[in-house]
């Protein structure tokens, strides 16, 4: 699992949610494929924050992962086509 230091664990913002997930793409996907899909996006959802990149070829798919809000805790991460 990447961790990733910060101050507080809770995530709190949209951006910060966003960064988790770019760092742990690039990590698990490479740096160009995910550098391909910005800008991303997030959402929260329930307890979680939801981050997917976008794509003008949906046959590269994009990135999706899941983000705790309380301690930033990456739930799941997937590259879907």
């Amino acid at each position: 699992m990447l961790v990733i230091p910060r101050k507080s664990k809770e995530v709190l913002d949209e951006d910060t949610a966003i960064r988790i997930a770019v760092t742990a793409g690039i990590s698990a996907y490479g740096k160009k494929l995910i550098e391909s899909e910005f800008p991303f996006f997030a959402s929260l959802e329930g307890i979680s924050w939801v981050v997917s990149g976008t794509s003008q070829d949906f046959a590269k798919g994009v990135l999706e992962a899941k983000i705790s809000k309380k301690d930033g805790r990456i739930v799941s991460i997937t590259h879907n086509q």
